[in-house]
């Protein structure tokens, strides 16, 4: 097992982890690796949990067994629940979750085994329809959400902030459509954005700001980033279809 391409701290904090794994199941893991904010600059040690992909050669409930409690045992060096798959399911799998998979290649440290996620190839149409997908739900999310909530000023706030969470993947696979490589932190990413679409890059940095400002927004803050916000997506849906007629 190497952990050399991790930032110390988290490899302190999940070399147990792996070498528990590693000790029980020697024959059956395929692949170890660090995923997500723990390879970016964007990890906050404080709030950030260390994410983790797990190949095994097969499928085994005993291994999905072994690994159940595990969870306990290591919550306090905030180790994420690993996402569990074989080699074959990535491959079968590469034209439902793209997005996902572009994500696992763009942000990945294999620590055991083969580098199986950096050899990953996405289709763009795939990635094409799942970002307009993805994006367009959003839109009607926006909505829904704030019907069903009456526009209350906290229950509006919360729904921003589930909006934006995850939504960095789907950019960097827009980015790809752009023809553009995709940039692994966040604040790249929304730079590079920028320079393709008419993005309100300061409505976007205040939504994802709104998580560490609980209580203190005011009903106009969180109105007009609302508005902002679903003016963005609309944007960003734009740009998908743009995409589509260019290839």
């Amino acid at each position: 097992m190497i952990l050399d391409a991790l930032r110390p701290d988290i490899a302190m904090r999940i070399e147990p982890f792996f070498r528990e794994i590693l000790s029980s199941f020697p024959e059956d893991i395929h692949v170890l690796a660090v995923t997500g904010s723990a390879v970016t600059p964007d990890f906050d040690k404080h709030v950030s949990n260390i994410n983790s992909v797990i190949l095994l050669r097969t499928m085994s409930l005993d291994f999905v067994r072994f690994l159940a409690p595990l969870g306990g045992k290591y919550r306090d060096n905030r180790i994420a629940a690993p996402l569990v798959m074989t080699a074959e399911y990535v491959r079968k799998s590469l034209d439902v979750f793209p997005v996902e998979f572009l994500d696992l290649k763009l942000l990945h440290r294999t620590v055991f085994g083969e580098d199986v996620f950096g050899a990953l190839s996405v289709h763009t149409e795939y990635l094409r329809i799942q970002c307009e997908r993805e994006i367009k739900t959003k839109l009607l999310a926006l909505w829904q959400g704030y019907i069903a909530h009456l526009g209350q000023k906290d229950a509006v706030a919360d729904l921003l902030i589930r909006s934006v969470k995850n939504m960095f993947p789907l950019l960097r696979g827009i980015l790809l459509l752009m023809g553009t490589e995709p940039p692994i932190s966040r604040r790249e990413v929304i730079a590079v954005l920028e320079n393709h679409i008419p993005l309100d890059r300061d409505a976007l940095e205040l939504v994802l700001s709104f998580r560490h400002q609980a209580g203190s927004l005011t009903e106009d803050i969180v109105r007009s980033s609302f508005e902002r916000h679903y003016r963005n997506l609309e944007i960003i849906s734009d740009a998908i279809e743009l995409s589509a007629i260019a290839s």
